[in-house]
């Protein structure tokens, strides 16, 4: 199409002018976290496109239906597009309720992911990292179901937050610890940036002493930054040919270990062993409901912003906020009860990080 070619105008960066006098105009309804819903209610449309609509909240949707009033095509609309949340959102009964549209995609709609006859190397690519998600997620993303597992704590939990990130070696790193050992301990590796939580590794196992734990974790440490090999006095040198060749009082530290472990109060032996390996570490002692919502916030805060960012590998934490963390089946009130202490082992490890460190 020619329709931008040549004479079309951009007279800002939001708003592109078409040689048949047709606009259009990117906006949003929050910008930077500040409410920009007054520019947008002070506006006229034919047609109001919204990605991923659930991020919206109902009063949202209305209020934009109210300016598809601009009269020049033969008809107005408001149209999205988003993701399956959970049985309850508004927008999914609003569509049961006759009062939207809802028309099903399938990933085989999308030319990017399916040409025609089979998979594009994108889309089994693609495809293949929805086929191992599991329990709701799975069936959101790859099912297309509007599914909640029922009772999960942390439901605002969708696609969004999963990436395949990898953490900026030359910034700082921290861990947080649930400890156990017949169930399982799980210690967290996350990179806070002031626009982002990324939790970018996990460890979860059972059975293994705390020494054996601190030592994986500075192993893990070594293998993805590296390692500095310090001779008998204490000064870096270049590192020897072999193994085999080692010399005497000579060590090897991994260029970058965590800044800080933060971990239950009860985890005393976890504590002095991290502190031994020169990685401090912290207690967060704070009531379970009073961290919960922090996580919550984190996921998606009232802006509909998501700071954190949880990378694909770290399946147990995934799992466990998914469908296997989740509040009493009596109907508790989750404002007020404790979710079930069970499957909650690394959600307990995100939930003392977040409370000692991202609570502002």
């Amino acid at each position: 199409m020619r329709a931008i070619i040549g004479s079309t105008q951009r007279n800002t960066r939001h708003s592109y002018r078409y040689p048949n006098g047709s606009e259009i105009i990117v906006g949003g309804l929050r910008t930077s976290g500040k409410d920009t819903t007054e520019k947008v209610m002070s506006t006229e449309f034919d047609v109001i496109y919204v990605q991923e609509a659930i991020e919206l909240s109902e009063n949202d949707w209305e209020r934009l239906t109210s300016r598809v009033r601009n009269g020049v095509v033969p008809f107005q609309q408001v149209i999205a597009d988003c993701n399956p949340a959970g049985p309850n959102h508004w927008l999914w009964l609003r569509a049961q309720g006759g009062k939207t549209r809802y028309i099903a995609c399938q990933h085989t709609d999308n030319p990017k992911l399916w040409d025609g006859t089979d998979w594009t190397p994108y889309g089994r690519d693609y495809m293949a990292k929805l086929y191992a998600l599991s329990g709701v997620l799975r069936d959101r993303l790859l099912l297309g179901k509007w599914a909640q597992a029922e009772g999960v704590v942390y439901d605002n939990f969708d696609l969004s937050n999963l990436t395949d990130a990898e953490p900026d070696p030359n910034l700082p790193i921290e861990i947080a610890f649930d400890d156990g050992y017949i169930d399982p301990r799980a210690i967290l590796f996350i990179q806070r940036t002031p626009t982002r939580v990324l939790v970018f590794d996990e460890m979860y196992h059972s059975k293994h002493l705390e020494e054996v734990c601190v030592a994986e974790v500075i192993e893990m440490c070594g293998a993805r930054f590296g390692w500095a090999w310090l001779d008998a006095q204490g000064h870096e040198v270049a590192p020897p040919p072999d193994d085999a060749t080692v010399p005497e009082g000579w060590t090897k530290t991994p260029v970058r270990l965590p800044d800080l472990a933060i971990g239950s109060h009860e985890a005393t032996q976890l504590h002095k062993r991290f502190k031994r390996a020169n990685i401090a570490s912290r207690t967060a002692l704070h009531k379970i409901t009073q961290g919960i919502p922090v996580v919550r916030g984190l996921i998606c805060d009232g802006n509909g912003y998501r700071a954190l960012q949880v990378n694909r590998r770290c399946k147990n934490l995934i799992g466990e906020i998914t469908g296997g963390y989740k509040y009493p089946a009596d109907g508790s009130r989750r404002n007020e009860e404790e979710p079930l202490d069970e499957e909650n082992h690394a959600c307990d490890a995100l939930r003392m990080w977040a409370w000692a460190r991202a609570r502002k």
